[in-house]
């Protein structure tokens, strides 16, 4: 048999001990780099976000000066363009600059003038420029109020276009720029649907920006005070710059940093996994063929080629592992035989367990098992060769070797003959014709005795062995721990089968019992388990009816048997005359011979009182009055006796009318007793006998018959039962239960009742209706006896399912055969017989 090779070069890393040296290595090569990537990257963004904040700064101050600048220029631009009016005062349209939208003279007085400024009037009459932002607009406005000579007498009003006015200059394409009034209000964006940021008010001197992030900006934001000569509106200046414009250097770093790390990792786990797997992977091989070995794949091979001592390692290891399989699979051999011999219970295959698992232990080729008869002589039970029982005139090896067996026998211990140097054991022409036999060279023979823990000598067991090495001493200790185990196994088995010999013995000492008191009883316990197995075994073969999951194994066929040879056993205690009782008068006799004496009596009383009138009248012959008188009161006597025997035989059924006519009898008919008294012909327990309406028992004498089901049970549940037969007393006291629960003596129904009881009661039917040899009753034909088994089916008193089975296979036909009487076999059932016993017609068909 060619050994698996255990290959793990591509799994080394399963090993625990070189997992943690890969992660030490793998560990202390990645921290280093790990550390470095960390703290270059802390110290990029956080050079990146300083160099963005500063510069934003520094674009927020030059446009907060860009703003005040064109703040200054629309002033300007306003002044140049005062003297422009209309005379009227309208607004003037200011088309040629962008610095002004519109603008416009009013009074002091005026809505929007004190809407927009409501102190506008003291700060103007000096001369001031007032700067305000018109927040009552649907949209923030940048109004620009200046005074004019004289001074308080007229306001011109001027809107300032806030594109020009805010737009900064754009640093970057992607920065936003935002102003908010004093209170908050979005004067301006840029783009429109950016949202600056609300910012407090930065603590400190005028110009510090206040820095924020959110919403993937970097927003700096500062107040602007356009100045007195303006007003005193603070604007917030908001600048923002995406976040992901500040950080691309950064994202291009970290792009090409995993590449530096990857390559750089690699080539030192490359170098760590080198030197791991030339140190790990012999200590991993040796691991999983430990592992393996443990699993019981005892055919593990590790091989190992490294030049050094782990391959020595390897060697030694191969080594232990076929010693260890070997051992193991002897013990595990030598455990199943034994645990094969405590299990069986047949014979014939107990020896040749016991041969077989000697052989296989051991290595023999060959091998005879000898027992010790009832003489004390030996004899070959059985041979094998090669694994084969034998039977041919190979078989003849343990007639040649008997002397052997003998030998180690008569010693007592186990015999090692070699066939080149053991030449008292077996001459040279007997190991020849064993080699012939066998059909090849012998190296030796092992004779190991078998006997009992009291040293008794049950048998002997010879294992030879072909080649050229002979067995070994652990081969013979091996073989007597099989040998002595065999022994007690078929001592076991022997003990058994006695001690079934036993009880079986008992039972048909039982049977026999009954025979002795009542044969008909007798004869009714032997033919009842005939029947009862017939129909067990129809129905475990049944597979289409109620019965087809019903089955039966070999111990609760013989615990049915059993329960069926027992179940009348409680007559042995019933008297015989109930038992037997054939008529309805009898009891240790038949008691109608006392009633025809009675009636001879009332015979001999008429013809005395015909004689005594013959005699008043002087001695004349009898009138034919008188004759006829006498004669009829005859006849009437003998034909009340005849009518008196025929209730007296027990038919099925007896009328109310007859019934009747036998209390008439009691009552008229009188016998003189020897103190001359008066005397009933049938006294009150003759009349309660002969008015029995149906059989031959009373109430009473019924009752003791029933009570021998109940004294069944009482004295088989009070033996010992083992597991296998502990269902006895239930099955044989059930016997006389009914299907509807109305049967005795426990009143079980149908639910309650096993298959097994069920079967009996119809066994125990049938039987007691064809019997032949009843005292009390002829048998019954088997078309009577169906009938009466079609009503009861019907009435709930036996199983319709199996009573059908019993009629679908031809059980009753079968039983009949050779257990009921040629006579009563009747009508088609004769032919239907004569089918089934007809070797040439194997249909068995009930005739159409």
């Amino acid at each position: 048999m060619r050994v698996p090779r255990l290959t793990v070069e591509s799994t080394f890393l399963n090993s625990r001990v070189a997992r943690r040296v890969f992660w030490t290595v793998s560990i202390c090569s990645l921290l280093p780099i790990a550390a470095f990537a960390l703290f270059s990257l802390i110290q990029v963004r956080g050079q990146l976000d300083s160099d963005a904040s500063n510069a934003l700064r520094s674009n927020l101050k030059e446009s907060a000066v860009s703003i005040l600048g064109r703040l200054r220029l629309a002033d300007e631009a306003l002044q140049l363009r005062i003297g422009e009016t209309s005379a009227d005062g309208s607004v003037v349209a200011l088309e040629t600059t962008r610095l002004l939208r519109t603008a416009r003279a009013a009074t002091p007085s005026d809505p929007e003038i004190l809407r927009l400024a409501a102190d506008v009037g003291p700060r103007l009459s000096a001369g001031r420029h007032l700067l305000v932002v018109d927040e009552a607009a649907a949209e923030p406005r940048v109004v620009l109020l200046r005074a004019v000579a004289p001074p308080g007498l007229e306001i011109w009003i001027a809107e300032v276009d806030p594109d020009f006015l805010f737009e900064p200059d754009r640093y970057s394409e992607r920065d936003h720029f935002a102003v908010r009034d004093s209170k908050g209000r979005l004067i301006f964006s840029a783009p429109e649907t950016w949202q600056a940021p609300r910012t407090v008010a930065p603590a400190g001197p005028q110009g510090v920006a206040a820095e924020t992030r959110g919403g993937g900006f970097l927003t700096l934001s500062r107040f602007l005070l356009p100045g007195n000569d303006l007003g005193e509106t603070e604007w917030l200046l908001s600048l923002g710059r995406p976040l992901s414009d500040i950080h691309r250097p950064l994202r291009e770093f970290e792009s090409i940093f995993p590449w530096v790390v990857g390559i750089t990792l690699c080539l030192a786990l490359g170098l760590a996994l080198a030197q791991i797997r030339r140190i790990l992977v012999p200590i991993e091989a040796l691991m999983s063929g430990a592992r393996r070995i443990a699993d019981g794949e005892f055919d593990t091979s590790v091989e190992v080629t490294t030049d050094d001592e782990f391959e020595s390692l390897s060697e030694s290891f191969n080594q232990m592992a076929t010693v260890i399989g070997k051992h193991i699979r002897v013990l595990n051999t030598t455990n199943a035989i034994g645990a094969a011999l405590s299990a069986e219970s047949n014979a014939d295959r107990l020896i040749e367990l016991i041969l077989t698992g000697s052989m296989n232990v051991t290595g023999g080729t060959a091998g005879v098992i000898f027992l010790v008869d009832d003489e004390m002589g030996l004899s070959p039970t059985l041979t094998i060769v090669d694994g084969d029982g034998v039977s041919d005139e190979r078989s003849t090896i343990g007639t040649h070797a008997r002397g052997l067996a003998a030998r180690c026998l008569e010693r007592r211990t186990t015999q090692l003959t070699d066939r080149r140097q053991d030449r008292d054991a077996l001459d040279q022409r007997t190991w020849s014709r064993i080699e012939e036999r066998l059909g090849a060279r012998v190296a030796g023979c092992m004779a190991v005795p078998m006997s009992t823990e009291k040293k008794e000598p049950i048998g002997a067991l010879l294992l030879f062995r072909a080649g050229t090495e002979n067995f070994s001493d652990a081969d013979a200790a091996l073989a007597s721990s099989l040998a002595s185990q065999a022994a007690v196994a078929v001592q076991k088995n022997r003990l058994v089968e006695n001690f079934r010999s036993l009880f079986e013995g008992v039972v048909d000492l039982t049977v026999r019992a009954i025979d002795e008191k009542s044969q008909y009883t007798g004869d009714h316990c032997r033919k009842v388990p005939i029947l009862t197995e017939l129909i067990a075994d129809a129905a475990c073969d049944d597979r289409t009816g109620p019965l087809k999951d019903f089955t039966l194994n070999a111990d609760e066929r013989y615990e049915l048997r059993i329960a069926a040879l027992l179940h009348d056993c409680g007559k042995v205690v019933t008297p015989v005359h109930v038992m037997d009782k054939g008529t309805k008068l009898e009891a240790i006799s038949d008691r109608i011979e006392v009633i025809e004496t009675r009636f001879e009596l009332l015979r001999a009383d008429a013809r005395i009182r015909a004689l005594h009138r013959q005699l008043a009248a002087r001695g004349a012959d009898p009138t034919e009055d008188e004759v006829r008188e006498l004669t009829t009161e005859l006849a009437s006597l003998d034909d009340d006796l005849e009518f008196v025997r025929l209730c007296n035989r027990g038919q099925e059924s007896m009328s109310s009318e007859d019934c009747d006519r036998i209390r008439e009898i009691a009552a008229r008919l009188h016998w003189i007793d020897g103190r001359n008294e008066a005397r009933e012909v049938l006294d009150s327990d003759d009349v309660g006998n002969l008015t029995i309406r149906r059989g031959t028992l009373n109430g009473a004498e019924r009752q003791i018959i029933q009570e021998h089901v109940v004294l069944t049970m009482q004295m088989l549940e009070a033996l010992p039962w083992p597991r296998e037969l502990s269902s006895v007393p239930a099955i044989a006291g059930a016997h006389h239960e009914r299907v509807d629960g109305r049967g005795y003596p426990l009143g079980l129904d149908a639910s309650q009742l096993s298959v097994q009881a069920r079967i009996l009661g119809l066994a125990d039917i049938f039987e007691a209706l064809t019997a032949k040899s009843r005292p009390y009753k002829p048998g019954r034909t088997l078309t009577e006896t169906l009938g009466i088994l079609d009503q009861m089916a019907s009435e709930g008193h036996i199983d319709a399912g199996l009573y059908e089975l019993f009629i679908r296979e031809k059980l009753h036909l079968k039983y009949s055969i050779q257990h009921v009487a040629p006579g009563q076999i009747d009508g088609a059932h004769q032919a239907m017989v004569e089918r089934l016993t007809d070797p040439t017609d194997a249909r068995g068909e009930e005739p159409g």
